[in-house]
């Protein structure tokens, strides 16, 4: 979304504006004396996701399959194991 605001609202506001531009990918058009002097925009285009955006997929995600997790479960129990070779003492 882009707004257009003028130039003192920007500057009594900065820190407010800046958090808007990082998380919510808001855009702004500085105007002086009603002419526009300077865009505010995300330096990649795109919104950032906040910890709160992730817990809500997670909320309203359907629950996982049971099968699926003991199939995950089961493959990273068998790939995570130790790289050292069992000790030749042991026994």
């Amino acid at each position: 979304m882009t707004v257009h605001i003028s130039s003192t609202e920007a500057a009594s506001g900065f820190s407010d504006l800046l958090k808007r531009v990082r998380e919510n990918g808001d855009a702004f058009i500085v105007e002086e004396g009603g002419r526009e002097v300077c865009a505010i925009t995300p330096i990649n285009g795109a919104p950032k996701a906040t910890l709160a955006d992730l817990v809500e997929i997670f909320r309203s995600s359907p629950p996982i399959d049971e099968e699926y997790a003991t199939t995950v479960e089961e493959y990273v129990k068998s790939v995570n194991q130790p790289k050292v070779p069992e000790s030749p003492w042991d026994g």
